[in-house]
Order: C-alpha cells, then structure tokens, then sequence
C-alpha cells in the first residue's frame, strides 16, 4: 500500500452503504454500529454525487473531500443542506450507561468497543432516517 489509504469511488459508497443498511446482526449493538457507517458511506456518497466528485480524496479549492469529514456525520448533513424536515437533528444528547455525554461524531465507537448507549432506539432510529433519506436520493 502506498499510504493513501482507501479511496472509494461513489458507486462503491452507495454500494456499501446499502448492503449495511440490509445486513442483521443479533447483538443490536453491532446492528446499530453497521446502520451507522451505512449512514456515513450514503451521506458521502451523496457528498460526492452532488458535488461530481470521483473518489473520496477528489477535492477542489473550494470543496473539501469526502475523507475529510471523517466520522462526522452533523457535518455532512449540514454541508449538503439536508432540512430537519427531511432528517431531524440527531438526538440533543447521547450517554453511555455511566451516564458520560458523548458526541454523535463518537458513536460507532461506542458501539464497536461494546458500550451502551442510554438513547439507544432513539440514536437507530436517526440514522436510519438518514439512510433512508439518502438512499432515496442515490
């Protein structure tokens, strides 16, 4: 590998996102981490689709790359101007069962290391919302 890292194309993005999105896990907490990186994968394809982009490295003066938004789907969301009517606004606040606050930027995370996550319905169903949305517009 030469250090770039994987560098997708939007095809591949949409792809992926919809194969998450259809996979089922019994551990919903391994569920809930799929929907989440089915989000991130439509949210950049979208990204990359609405600004012609090819891959997600593709970037310009005034454009930033789909890699660069990382984990944070808020960002994507409010970069491609999608209404609250059309996703509402991820949950005011997400805790972990010891009660410590965390960022949505942070909840993969959560759930690929096995916390719980006290909104845990409440978080699914944003993303779901968001993958539904998305996807509609793939």
């Amino acid at each position: 590998m030469n250090g770039e890292g994987v560098n997708p194309n939007f095809r591949t993005l949409k792809r992926r996102a919809n194969e998450l999105a259809a996979t089922t896990c019994a551990d919903e907490d391994a569920q809930a981490l799929l929907f989440f990186y089915a989000a991130e994968c439509a949210l950049k394809a979208l990204y990359m689709l609405t600004y012609s982009l090819k891959v997600t490295s593709d970037c310009t003066t005034v454009l930033a790359s789909a890699q660069s938004f990382g984990h944070r789907l808020d960002q994507l969301i409010s970069t491609l101007k999608i209404a609250p009517k059309e996703v509402p606004p991820r949950p005011t606040t997400l805790r972990l069962r010891t009660g410590v606050s965390i960022n949505v930027n942070h909840l993969h995370e959560a759930w690929r290391y096995g916390e719980k996550i006290q909104n845990h319905a409440e978080a699914v169903a944003w993303l779901n919302k968001i993958i539904a949305f998305v996807t509609a517009r793939l």
